[in-house]
């Protein structure tokens, strides 16, 4: 229901992905792609090589999409590589380092790309 179910390796379900810079980046409720950690964020190169790119978040990810140098991430966490982030936060494109955002009080099912 509303999540792939193949995605190479994933251990868990996939609810959200968005191209970047020729990768894929997976979120859902997965733990584990490809056999390398992953908390619930991962990018993979189109012949499904996970990268060293991760911000793991502590519970699942639904959602996903670019703005210039980051990706906003939303769902159900409250943790998004180690810092406080209610349901909604964001990430670098080069590093996956997160980085300090205002969350929200409920679960982010949807965010909206903004044209660059």
């Amino acid at each position: 229901r509303g999540a792939l179910r193949s995605a190479p390796g994933a251990n868990g379900p996939v609810y959200t992905f968005l191209t970047l810079e020729g990768d894929l980046v997976l979120g859902g409720g997965f733990t584990t792609v490809g056999g390398k950690p992953r908390g619930r964020l991962a990018r993979m190169t189109v012949q499904g090589q996970v990268t060293e790119w991760h911000a793991d978040a502590n519970l699942d990810v639904r959602a996903l999409a670019r703005q210039g140098e980051h990706v906003w991430v939303g769902g159900d966490f409250t943790r998004l590589a180690d810092l406080s982030a209610n349901r909604l936060g964001r990430v670098s494109v080069t590093q996956g380092q997160a980085i300090p955002t205002l969350g929200t009080d409920d679960r982010v099912s949807a965010l909206i790309p903004t044209p660059p």
